[in-house]
């Protein structure tokens, strides 16, 4: 019994491990005179006071006076989520979005 429970344990951590390892993240590199909305827009986003808020928080370390893009330093853009509608979940909670598709086709 505790040689199965030790055996689904490594396996849940080697999963987990290698799943945070396959993560990958988009950049952008700042150009002369861009701010983070112009940053966001040329990188295919459409700019709005939380994406921009996300933007400050990922990158708060690499800002120059807090909102200040330096020129030629590459910036972590804000994850893209979608949305799926699952009715299992009832009229309140149907629209469900997605931040990571790590896990997807997985049992758990």
């Amino acid at each position: 019994m505790r040689a199965r429970i030790l055996a689904v344990l490594l396996a849940a951590t080697t999963t987990l491990a290698s799943a945070q390892s396959d993560t990958e993240f988009q950049f952008a590199t700042a150009q002369k005179g861009e701010g983070i909305y112009s940053l966001l827009r040329r990188s295919g986003y459409a700019p709005s006071a939380a994406l921009t808020s996300e933007f400050k928080k990922i990158n708060f370390d690499k800002l120059s006076g807090g909102n200040g893009l330096k020129l030629n330093i590459r910036y972590q853009l804000p994850g893209r989520f979608t949305i799926e509608r699952h009715s299992i979940f009832g009229e309140s909670y149907q629209d469900v979005e997605i931040k990571n598709t790590t896990l997807h086709n997985h049992v758990y």
